[in-house]
């Protein structure tokens, strides 16, 4: 029982140094890694957790943030509920348990008649990273959330469907520690088109990959 522990140990010890090139700090309140990764070499480091209860907005941010992790490195990261805590590296999308535990993680939240309370997070704490944001109707916090954070990997939506994707292509996905906060100048950001057959789907997307 005493090795079985000790083997145990160790295993945890290797999979959670796997998704860290570097050893935490402690700085403040926040624990902070040299580099985040979440894929290396084509092969996954990383969990994507939702709520056991996600919202809409949450479980289209997390699929969409597999199929775009996927098609840039080539690794699927599973997508598990935050239930039971997942080993390893965790990209925390939207609200759940996991987000909860964090000291002084303000995501946006609520909704008045004025729609100023819209925004999200991209934060990085340990060995996890959180992309959340204000999901309340109408706000899409977490889906743009996910959108920021996959911008800032390299990927471009210059055209409503797949002709205007630009996706980067690279075999290990890393992050330096962030902190970020955004929140709209004003809370109108659409245009009207008229279209045919899946144009109207494929430019609503459109507008979402530009955060309008």
């Amino acid at each position: 029982m005493h090795r079985l522990s000790i083997f145990i140990l160790l295993a945890g010890l290797i999979f959670s140094g796997s998704c860290l090139a570097e050893r935490s700090v402690e700085n403040g309140d926040s624990t902070i890694a040299s580099e985040l990764v979440l894929v290396r070499d084509g092969r996954p480091t990383a969990t994507i957790v939702v709520s056991d209860s996600p919202t809409d907005n949450a479980r289209a941010a997390a699929d969409e943030l597999q199929k775009y992790i996927e098609r840039i490195s080539g690794a699927k990261l599973p997508i598990a509920g935050d239930a039971v805590p997942a080993a390893g590296c965790m990209v925390l999308v939207g609200k759940s348990k996991l987000t909860d535990e964090i000291r002084d993680l303000d995501i946006p939240s609520g909704r008045t008649k004025n729609l100023r309370e819209e925004g999200f997070i991209i934060r990085t704490y340990g060995d996890r990273l959180v992309l959340a944001g204000n999901d309340a109707e109408p706000y899409l916090g977490t889906r743009y959330a996910v959108i920021e954070f996959l911008h800032r990997l390299g990927v471009r939506w210059y055209m409503p469907g797949e002709m205007g994707e630009i996706i980067p292509k690279m075999p290990t996905v890393a992050l330096k520690p962030v902190n970020i906060t955004q929140r709209p100048d004003f809370p109108m950001r659409d245009f009207w088109e008229h279209a045919r057959g899946n144009m109207a789907e494929e430019c609503a997307e459109w507008k979402i990959h530009n955060k309008m």
